[in-house]
């Protein structure tokens, strides 16, 4: 098959990345609820968490956890403020 004539083989395609991510998560989970705060903190309770300061960037692959992070501190009552910087990955 020559460059941009059709579609690629079935053998060239790739598997949609949220299942991988799926199966990925329950065999870390070994059997465990994911809600589990011990396996995703997301869950937990941040009530007695000191004032914090969350930063992030516009390309930073875990922006939504961080943003997830902020929005269940404050609804916890826990002074958090969120930055996050345009065209920033997470190590920058």
């Amino acid at each position: 098959m020559q460059a941009g004539h059709g579609k690629r083989p079935a053998s060239f395609r790739l598997a949609p990345v949220a299942a991988h991510i799926g199966r990925a998560a329950k065999l870390y989970a070994a059997g465990h609820d994911l809600r589990d705060p011990q396996l995703s903190p997301i869950y937990g309770d941040f009530s007695r968490f000191p004032p914090a300061i969350l930063t992030s960037g516009t390309r930073d692959l875990s922006l939504s956890n961080t943003v997830r992070t902020h929005r269940a501190l404050k609804r916890a009552g826990v002074v958090a403020e969120l930055n996050v910087y345009e065209g920033q990955s997470h190590a920058q």
